[in-house]
C-alpha cells in the first residue's frame, strides 16, 4: 500500500531477510549503546534470521517491510498474543519491534509500518496493542507516545550476581 512520500508497505519475504537482519543489528547496537544488558550473543544474527524465517508464515505473527522505489527502509514484527483466562481481554496485538533505517528516520517510515500493523490487528478483531520500549530509547518512547501509547507495566531487573546481592 502506498503511504506518504512514496512509502509502500508489504509482507516481508525471504528475499528481505538480509536487509531486515542488517537493520535489526543496527537497532540492537543502538540499544546496547545506552544499556549494556542488550549485549548480543555471538550467534545472535543467525538466531534472529532463523526466528524471522520461523515466523514469516506463522499465523500468529506478521512481518512487514516499508519500501520506497523497491528499497527496504524498515520493518516491523507484530504478533497476536493471548492473556491468561482470568482476564476479560483475551487477545491483544503486540508490536515486537519497529525498525527504521537511520538514514530515513523522521520520513514517515515508522508511521507507515505502524499503520500497516494496525490494519493487521483490526482484521484479527484485536482492540488493544501493547509493546515494550527501553527507558533509554528516548526517540522510540516519544514516537510511540505520539501514536497514543501510554505506560502500562514496568519491567524490573535484578542482577543476582552483582556484588552485595549474594547470600
Amino acid at each position: 500500500m502506498a503511504g506518504s512520500g512514496g512509502i509502500r508497505t508489504r509482507r516481508a519475504s525471504r528475499e528481505d531477510l538480509d536487509v531486515i537482519c542488517r537493520l535489526w543489528r543496527h537497532l540492537m547496537d543502538y540499544h546496547e549503546s545506552f544499556d549494556p544488558r542488550f549485549e548480543l550473543d555471538r550467534e545472535a544474527e543467525a538466531e534472529f534470521k532463523q526466528y524471522v524465517l520461523d515466523i514469516l508464515d506463522n499465523y500468529l505473527h506478521a512481518v512487514f517491510v516499508a519500501t520506497r522505489d523497491e528499497k527496504v527502509l524498515g520493518y516491523t514484527i507484530v504478533a497476536e498474543m493471548e492473556n491468561p483466562a482470568v482476564f476479560r481481554l483475551k487477545r491483544y496485538g503486540f508490536v515486537c519491534e519497529i525498525c527504521v533505517d537511520p538514514q530515513t528516520q523522521g520520513a514517515g517510515v515508522g508511521q507507515a509500518l505502524y499503520e500497516r500493523a494496525v490494519r493487521w490487528f483490526k482484521r484479527r478483531n484485536l482492540s488493544v496493542v501493547q509493546l515494550n520500549v527501553a527507558p533509554g530509547n528516548e526517540a522510540g518512547r516519544k514516537f510511540y507516545e505520539r501514536l497514543g501509547f501510554k505506560p502500562f507495566l514496568n519491567i524490573l531487573w535484578l542482577d543476582l550476581e552483582a556484588p552485595g546481592k549474594r547470600d
